[in-house]
Formats: structure tokens, sequence, C-alpha cells
């Protein structure tokens, strides 16, 4: 088998210099996605953000599949100039015709763990996952995401006034790795195709600062939960992690 994932990926600062259009790069990766943006990034500007990313079995015979499906809206190697239709088409081809598995931190992890062990000739399938709960002040377990959730809501609760750019800074997005910990609804649906996948969007989840309508990140694994635990910590909250 050939285990890989296919991305989606994108640059604000690149355009077609003809039409001005944002294109995106349709590729594979045997490792993590962010790896590859070490070798994009020496030879262009900007930064580089993930849209969408499937883990398949023959991810060269998903790459070849989908960039032949928009060979005629290539403009240059990988590079295609599409739009937010045919990239939800994409999504719908990855999920319901080839069967691929959404990459999220808990893929990642398991893509991680092959590559150190030098290992892609077959997937974990039975791999033993982290359902590890957390008590948060003595109050009902959680998991990773709503413990996220709950440390912010009552972070907020606590200071009334706080703006979306000062959360931004109690809680960086170098916490979660590779979005924003907390940001508006608006930044998730630029950043994916699906937010109501990558955030807490639920009307009882959303929390309003300022006229503001406010979300937080759910894409949480045992690689970062640490990161975000130990800041919730050194702002006083009581965390203990239970089986």
């Amino acid at each position: 088998m050939d285990i890989g994932i296919l991305y989606v990926v994108f640059n604000k600062w690149i355009n077609n210099p003809e039409t001005h259009e944002m294109p995106y790069k349709i590729g594979i990766t045997r490792g993590l996605v962010e790896d590859r943006y070490y070798g994009l990034g020496l030879k262009m500007p900007g930064i580089f953000e993930t849209l969408f990313a499937y883990k398949f079995d023959d991810c060269t015979k998903a790459e070849h599949l989908i960039q032949g499906v928009y060979d005629n809206y290539r403009i240059n190697g990988e590079w295609f100039e599409i739009t937010t239709d045919q990239l939800d088409r994409i999504k719908k081809i990855c999920e319901d015709d080839m069967g691929g598995l959404e990459a999220t931190i808990e893929i990642d992890e398991e893509i991680s763990e092959e590559i150190i062990d030098g290992d892609y000739s077959a997937i974990r399938k039975n791999r033993q996952k982290d359902y590890s709960k957390y008590l948060l002040d003595g109050q009902p377990p959680r998991g990773k995401g709503p413990l996220v959730l709950a440390v912010v809501k009552a972070y907020i609760d606590k200071h009334k006034n706080i703006t979306l750019k000062e959360l931004q800074e109690i809680f960086p997005k170098t916490l979660q790795g590779s979005t924003s910990v907390v940001d508006t609804y608006e930044y998730f649906k630029v950043k994916c195709v699906d937010p109501d996948k990558r955030c807490f969007a639920k009307e009882n989840d959303v929390i309003n600062i300022n006229d503001e309508r406010i979300v937080v990140c759910s894409q949480w694994g045992s690689s970062n939960i640490s990161n975000f635990i130990e800041r919730a910590k050194e702002l006083g909250f009581e965390i203990k992690k239970i089986v």
C-alpha cells in the first residue's frame, strides 16, 4: 500500500498574475502536511495553510484521480485555480467516492508514529486511542475539546470586558499548533471547508464578546492538549487528568 495524505493548501500571498485569483495546491505527502510547508516555504513567501486533507491507503492513486478531474484548471504544476464549489466537490469525492479519512489531530498522530517506526505498510486500525477525561475545578469529567471550551468560557466570565485580541494573547495559536484557539466563526469558515467540524459552533457554545460571535477550536489531541492545560494552570485553573 501507498499510505499517505492528500492535501489541499493555499497561500494568500500567491495569486495567478493573469486572473489575480488565489490558486490551491493539490498534492500528497507520506508524512505530515505541515512538514511539506518547509520545502514550499523555501521557494515562496507567505504562510501556507491547509484547507483540508484526507488519509488514503493509496495516496498516489487518489492524487492522480483528483488532479485528473481538475486538469483543465491547472495553472502550474500542482497548483489549480478552482472555485469553492469545486473544492466542496473534491471533499465529497475524497469522503464518499474514495473513502478517505479526514486528517484530524488523531490521524496526524498516527502518521507521526508510522514515520518514527519507519512503517508505512499498514494503518494501525486497532491502535489504542487516548480517551482521557479531565476534571476542571472539580466539575464533571470532560474530553479534551470540551475542556478547552470550558476553560475559555470560564476565563471570559471572570474578565467581562476582555476583547478578542486580548483573549488571543492569553490563549495564543501556538497552544493549538495550527489554528486559532479562539476566533470568529468567519475565521473558521475561511480556513476550513467544514468549519462546524473544526470549532464549537452550536448556539450554546458560541460566545458573545463586544457584539462579536466568538467560537473555540475543537481540534485537540494528546499532542497539543498538554500545552493548553499548562497555560490554563498558569491562569489558576485546577485540572486533573483521569482515565
